[in-house]
Parts: structure tokens; sequence; C-alpha cells
């Protein structure tokens, strides 16, 4: 499987949850949650050797990813898909998860991204016409 594909898989398998009825995470938060925890494994390469390593048990990569998680407040939800990713051998893919989740969040709730370059800063009337311009093309909120 690519990594793509299972980028895919979690982050859309996520998404229902976040985004299902009875939920209490709202799928912001939930961003911002997987970005802190992907910062903090970004930040510590023995961290992420740890993580990674089939040496190191299952149940001790699970305690470590729950100290970190308690620290940065994670949500029940965010901590058990972590352990699922731990789990299932696939924190290796999480910053393409991460990624995919937030293109995956943005489809549900009805946003487009656009990225706008300019050779000088836009005046807020004209970023506004652009804006709106851009959301009668696309039918979405951008």
């Amino acid at each position: 499987m690519t990594s793509s594909v299972i980028a895919s898989r979690y982050a859309n398998a996520l998404v229902d949850v976040v985004t299902g009825r009875g939920s209490r995470l709202e799928p912001q938060q939930a961003v911002a949650e997987l970005r802190a925890f992907a910062g903090a494994l970004a930040a510590s390469p023995e961290l992420q050797g740890a993580l990674i390593s089939p040496a190191v048990p299952g149940a001790r990569k699970r305690a470590v990813v729950g100290r970190i998680a308690d620290i940065l407040g994670t949500s029940q939800v965010i901590r058990n898909f972590l352990f699922v990713l731990i789990d299932h051998r696939r924190i290796p893919a999480l910053e393409d998860i991460v990624e995919t989740f937030e293109l995956a969040v943005d489809e549900r709730l009805g946003f487009s991204r656009a990225e706008i370059r300019s050779a000088n800063e836009m005046p807020e009337a004209q970023r506004a016409a652009l804006v709106a311009q851009l959301e009668r093309l696309t039918g979405r909120r951008v």
C-alpha cells in the first residue's frame, strides 16, 4: 500500500469519528491536537526512533504516547487514534495522515482551500472581492 492510501484510510476514519453524530470534539480542535503531537514527535529524533522501532514493545510505546498526550492535554478521541497508529505501526505516516485529515475535514465541512500569491500586499477590499469570486466559482466557502 502506498503512503497516500494509508494516510487516506486513517484520516477518513478519523473524520468519520470527529464529524459523526454525538462527537464532542470539534474538527478544528482535532487538527490542533494532531498537529501538537506531530510537532512533539518531529522535535525529538529519539522519540521518533522509539515509536518506530520494532524492538520497543507496543505497550511501552502506548505508555509514552499516553504521557505525551497527558502533557499536551489531548482528547480521548485523538489519544485513542494515536494508539491505533501505534498498534498498526503507522506512526511514520502521521504527518501525511494529519495533512490528509485536514483536507478531508475541509471537504466535509464544505470548505475549499485557495492559495493566492501577489507581488504586493492586497488591499482588504480586493482580497474580499477575490474570495467572493472564488466562492462563487467553487460553490463552497473559501
